[in-house]
C-alpha cells in the first residue's frame, strides 16, 4: 500500500532507490513545495491524510527543522514496535509555539505527550509564511498545495520526452529531496547528508529569556489543562544546553537531554543519518526510562493494547 509523501520535486518518486510503493503517482501528493513550507498549509488546515494520523499519536514531536534530521521513520518504527506508543512528528522550518500550538487546538490533537526542541521554540515571533497560513483559508491553501503539484507534475512527463540540459547547474542538475511519511511524519529518506563536519560546541552559558519562558508558561499550562505532558530536550547544534534544564525546572517539567561528543552535521546544523542514530538511541533510552512513560506504557499493556 502506497503511502501519501512530502517531496521537494515529484520526478524522485520515480529515481532508484526509493521503494517500489513510492512509485505510484496515485499513493502519493506534493506538501514540501518551496523549502518546505507548504508542509504547514497541510498541517494547519488538515489537508491530506497527515493529521489524521497525528490525531491517533500518544506523543507528538515538534520544533525545528532539527528534530526533522534527528529522528528519523526507521527509529520512530521500531520504538513504535518496542512500546506500543504512537508518535507523530509536527516539525517544520522554523515552527515556534504559536503555529504548533494552533494546530494542536484547531485539529483537536490530545497526545499524551509532547516533545518540545526547546531551540528557539518559544519565540512568539510568527514566521511570515505562518502568518499567511493562518489569516488564509482552507481553500487558498489546497489551491496552492495542488497547483504546484500539478506542474510539477506536467514537468515530470514533459521531461521524459524533452531532456533538461545540465550545463552550468549547481551539483549537475541534482535535485535535492526530503521525503516525509504521513504515517507518522518523519523522515523516512533524503539525498542532502553526504558531508560530514564536526561539531563547535560553544560552552558559554545562555541565559534563559524572559519574553520566551512567559510563553513557555503559556503553553505548558494549556497543554496540561488538556491532559498532554511537555517535555523538553534539545537536539544538537553546537549550543550549550543547560538553559533547556534551567527553564524545565522553572515550568516544572520533564528534560530529556542526551550528553554525546563527537557528533557530526551535514551542513553545520543538522545530524548526520550517524549522528542522528546516536542521539535518537541515547533519547529513547533516558525517554522510555522516565516513570511517567513507564506507566502509560504498563497502564497500555494492562488494557490489553498490543505491544510488539
Amino acid at each position: 500500500m502506497g503511502r501519501w509523501i512530502t517531496v521537494a520535486k515529484p520526478e524522485w518518486v520515480h529515481i532508484d532507490p526509493l521503494p517500489p510503493d513510492y512509485k505510484n503517482w496515485d499513493s502519493f501528493a506534493l506538501f514540501e513545495a518551496h523549502g518546505q513550507i507548504d508542509i504547514n498549509n497541510a498541517f494547519y488546515y488538515d489537508i491530506g491524510p497527515m493529521i489524521s494520523q497525528a490525531r491517533k499519536a500518544d506523543v507528538l514531536i515538534l520544533g525545528n527543522s532539527r528534530p526533522f534530521f534527528a529522528f528519523r521513520d526507521e527509529k520512530i518504527q521500531t520504538i513504535e514496535k518496542k512500546t506500543g506508543l504512537k508518535f507523530f512528528s509536527l516539525v517544520g522550518p522554523g515552527d515556534n509555539f504559536l503555529f504548533s500550538e494552533e494546530i494542536i487546538l484547531r485539529n483537536h490533537l490530545y497526545p499524551r505527550f509532547i516533545i518540545v526542541n526547546d531551540d528557539n521554540f518559544f519565540n512568539p515571533k510568527l514566521w511570515p509564511f505562518q502568518k499567511e497560513a493562518m489569516t488564509g483559508s482552507w481553500w487558498h491553501s489546497w489551491s496552492i498545495t495542488y497547483v504546484d503539484y500539478y506542474q510539477w507534475l506536467a514537468q515530470y512527463y514533459l521531461r521524459k520526452f524533452v531532456p533538461d540540459f545540465y550545463f552550468f547547474k549547481a551539483n549537475q542538475g541534482k535535485e535535492l529531496y526530503t521525503l516525509r511519511s504521513p504515517e507518522d511524519g518523519f523522515l523516512f529518506l533524503e539525498n542532502l547528508s553526504g558531508d560530514h563536519y564536526p561539531f563547535v560546541v560553544d560552552r558559554k552559558k545562555i541565559d534563559a529569556n524572559d519574553v520566551y519562558f512567559e510563553g513557555a508558561r503559556k503553553f505548558v499550562d494549556e497543554m496540561q489543562s488538556r491532559g498532554s505532558r511537555v517535555i523538553l530536550t534539545f537536539v544538537p547544534c553546537g549550543k550549550n544546553p543547560d538553559f533547556v534544564r534551567e527553564e524545565a525546572r522553572k515550568l516544572g517539567v520533564l528534560s530529556v537531554l542526551p550528553k554525546l561528543e563527537a557528533l557530526e552535521t551535514f551542513d553545520g546544523i543538522h545530524l548526520t543519518p550517524e549522528s542522528s542514530d546516536r542521539f535518537a538511541n541515547s533519547f529513547f533510552d533516558i525517554f522510555l526510562k522516565l516513570p511517567e512513560v513507564k506507566k502509560v506504557i504498563q497502564e497500555d499493556h494492562e488494557k490489553g493494547m498490543p505491544v510488539n
